[in-house]
Order: C-alpha cells, then structure tokens, then sequence
C-alpha cells in the first residue's frame, strides 16, 4: 500500500489521530518517545482494522526511527499489558480501529470521531 492508495484525507486524518493522542498526554513531559537510543514508546495497531491503519504505524515507526535510530515495537492491543510499565502508547486509529481508542474515549467521556 502507498500513499496514493489511501489518500491524503485519509491518511492525514490517521496521522493526526495517532499524533494528537500521543500529545494529549498530560504527563508527556515525563515521559519519552527514545531515550539512551532505546524506543520507550509502541505503535499499537490493531490487525484487523485493515491495512490503511498498518500503513499508518509502519509510517509512525519509521520517522521515529528516522529522526533518532531508535525503532519502536509495532504491537496489536492485546499485546500492550506484555509492554513494560510507563511506556508511552501511540494508538493508531479512532474507535471504530483500535479498541484502546474505544476505552480511553469512553473512560474519558470525550469523543475521538471526525
């Protein structure tokens, strides 16, 4: 899958999705993306929300990469409570994806939907 393929509509929208709820972290400031060259963070993807939201996390990881050496962990949702304590999660996708969305938008009563 490329770029054209998705569209940009689409792929802006999941970019900026996984960007705003990793920035909507109030406790960011103490916590880290890389540190020591080591990826302190994982995209969480879930497989079967088909392969625009994979396009989406194989694109996180690789500016991430890209911009310190340092790859994270591409991880389905079931797989986040094997991760270590603290790490920071960047969710990809919104409700209707991944079902971590689902529970922080209702946890939090707001809604993630465009």
């Amino acid at each position: 899958m490329n770029f054209r393929s998705v569209g940009k509509p689409g792929y802006l929208l999941g970019l900026f999705v996984a960007l705003l709820l990793l920035c909507g972290r109030t406790d960011a400031a103490e916590n880290h993306l890389v540190r020591g060259g080591k990826a302190e963070c994982a995209v969480v993807v879930e497989p079967k929300a088909g392969e625009f939201y994979g396009f989406v996390g194989q694109e996180i990881q690789r500016y991430i990469a890209t911009l310190t050496g340092a790859s994270p962990a591409i991880v389905a949702p079931d797989q986040v409570t094997s991760l270590d304590h603290g790490q920071v999660l960047i969710l990809v996708g919104g409700p209707e994806a991944n079902p971590l969305v689902k529970k922080a938008e209702t946890a939090a009563r707001v809604e993630l939907r465009s």
